[in-house]
């Protein structure tokens, strides 16, 4: 009875296929382990049906794009990038935490919600061999090819598998005309060696994923995703027009690469990435998104700060960028006696009476001005080696009939810094001129942009103009923002990407100045442990503080989480030698930090 009713099945099956058309084949089997008489539905295209993949172009570094917001609840944790545009709102970014950047409304977003259009277009507009498929998709075992439907799709009442039957490049394309959702617990299941990179959604309106479900694949939503809670993604979720809402979720795009930043030699330089500063002195093989980064240096009093390094991370590989800071020398200028003399560094006004600043190494000309009753030096050559003062003295000669400066063409520019005086070089039109502050210097009437070096310890202002005018003074006061430090350490040491605000900062841990404010601190996930609660941490002006987060071994069985894409193949054994940590990525410069105190200001 039981080959009786199978053979109905089959044959019901082949006339389905028939009415379908041609370029692929529907197959009934049994898979191994499965109970007699138990037929699975098996869609299968042929060879020619084959689909290219959907090029996402900048938007294949996004796990979560939206077109109006990104809202979350709960401790979400995004592996990749995240951004809105034309929206600018992201919100509960902490509690949740990104292995990324997040890109709120700028040029960046705006690129990558562009390409997620012509990706959309694209995945809409194919026509290859085309399956028609409805209603629920679970319980079906699906092979690589175009399915469309012409509704809603929903994976309900069992889990979909997608098999790729051993070719790893196998490409899935589903097209529907309106919504997609999961219920609750529901799971893609990917067999033959399917990737997540090769499978694309392409949602004619708004899709929902139920709470606890697992989901594969980029999904591009013409209007809104929301996840619900405890829902994981494997792939992307991209929002053209709408809303992404996240809730307690997982999302991961791919597997994140390893950064490793050092500084050379080794300095207090902060390390910025995308421009946030991640940490200081260098970055212990950080987790971050794959694709393109940039990766800049804080200055350092006495040294050439490098430029930024453009870099491609790679899923799964370690990236090393190395910071090479050339070491300045010391020129000091004075004068005998102590005149209001303008002293000029390679024909550009450093300032009056004297200066004294770091500088690099090599020959400078230095120019004495003129002073009403005195004859100037000659021009003089100073050279400056790395690592040492060079002093030049200008001799002036009493000339009680010696004019000075004509005093219309000239006014006087007074530069302070203050909150409290730092040895901040002072930068006028992009020309360093001296340290700590001006003095009176004089300049050409005109419009003048100023700003200031990083001092360590302290936030800068940020650039002014001010205008000199002929016969005035015209003064700025520099105010510098001091810093306190934050540290932050994980018990045990383990390779813990620490966030700071929902952003990666580094990996096993962190110590950076950073300003007075109230921060949260999360934890991201380490195999075999419990990561800790987030914590609040309250960084005050001139004082370190400490945070140290506390990992518990895990108890809970290695299936907790729920079976992985290939549980029904995985072996105990597979499974824990995939979440055993790598042996080459533990950590040694980090424990052997030279011991800091809360504060480190330059001198």
């Amino acid at each position: 009875m039981v080959r009786k009713k199978l053979s109905v099945v089959i044959v019901a099956i082949a006339l389905v296929a028939i009415a379908l058309g041609t370029g692929y084949i529907l197959l009934a089997r049994t898979p191994s382990g499965t109970p007699s008489g138990a037929a699975t539905t098996v869609l299968s295209t042929s060879a020619a049906c084959g689909q290219a993949p959907v090029s996402l172009a900048s938007a294949a570094s996004f796990a979560v794009l939206a077109g109006s917001t990104v809202t979350n609840t709960g401790s979400t944790v995004v592996t990749g990038d995240l951004g809105v545009s034309p929206g600018t709102a992201v919100t509960g970014f902490p509690p949740g935490t990104v292995t990324g950047t997040i890109h709120a409304g700028d040029a960046v977003a705006a690129d990558a919600e562009a390409n997620l259009t012509i990706a959309y277009n694209d995945a809409a507009g194919r026509t290859l061999c085309p399956i028609s498929v409805a209603g629920n998709l679970g319980g079906m075992t699906l092979t690589p090819g175009l399915y469309k439907s012409t509704s809603s799709l929903e994976i309900s009442s069992g889990d979909l598998t997608l098999d790729a039957q051993l070719n790893a490049s196998a490409v899935f394309i589903f097209q529907m005309a309106s919504t997609f959702s999961t219920t609750s617990g529901r799971q893609v299941i990917l067999a033959g060696g399917a990737q997540a990179s090769n499978i694309f959604w392409q949602v004619g309106s708004s899709a929902t994923f139920g709470t606890t479900s697992t989901f594969i694949g980029t999904v591009m939503a013409y209007a809104s995703i929301t996840m619900t809670t405890g829902a994981t993604l494997d792939g992307r979720a991209l929002a053209m027009t709408g809303a992404v809402t996240l809730d307690t979720n997982t999302v991961t795009t791919v597997a994140p690469g390893l950064l490793r930043v050092t500084t050379n030699p080794a300095v207090s330089a902060k390390i910025l990435v995308d421009g946030i500063a991640r940490d200081e002195w260098g970055l212990n093989w950080m987790k971050i998104a794959p694709g393109p980064h940039t990766v800049s240096f804080g200055d350092v009093y006495g040294f050439g700060t490098p430029a930024s390094q453009a870099v491609t991370l790679t899923s799964g590989a370690t990236t090393e960028v190395v910071g090479n800071y050339v070491q300045y020398g010391s020129l000091r200028v004075i004068t005998n006696p102590a005149l209001p003399a303008t002293i000029s560094v390679n024909g550009d006004p450093a300032n009056d009476w004297g200066m004294w600043r770091a500088a690099a190494a090599g020959s400078y000309t230095i120019h004495f001005g003129a002073v009403e009753g005195y004859d100037p030096p000659a021009d003089q050559t100073a050279t400056v080696v790395a690592g040492a003062l060079t002093t030049i003295t200008g001799n002036y000669v009493s000339n009680p009939a010696a004019p000075g400066p004509d005093p219309f063409t000239f006014g006087l520019l007074r530069v302070y810094t203050t909150n409290p005086a730092v040895p901040a070089t002072i930068i006028v039109n992009g020309i360093p001129r001296d340290e700590w502050g001006l003095a009176w210097v004089k300049m050409a009437p005109g419009t003048y942009t100023v700003s200031f070096k990083g001092v360590y310890g302290s936030t800068p202002p940020a650039p002014q103009d001010v205008t000199v005018t002929a016969g005035a003074t015209t003064v700025y006061n520099g105010v510098f923002f001091v810093h306190g430090s934050l540290r932050i350490i994980t018990s045990p040491a383990v390779p813990a990407t620490v966030f700071v605000d929902g952003v990666a900062r580094d990996d096993w841990g962190m110590w950076q100045s950073l300003p007075p404010a109230t921060y949260t601190v999360s934890f991201g996930d380490v195999a075999g442990y419990t990561a800790p609660a987030p914590q609040t941490a309250i960084v005050a002006a001139n004082n370190l503080t400490t945070i140290t987060g506390v990992y518990a071994p895990a108890t809970a069985s290695p299936f907790a989480s729920g079976p992985s894409a290939f549980a029904g193949f995985a072996s105990l054994a597979s499974i824990l030698a995939e979440s055993a940590p790598s042996g080459n990525r533990v950590s040694t410069d980090f424990a052997a930090r030279p011991a800091m105190p809360g504060v480190r200001l330059s001198a």
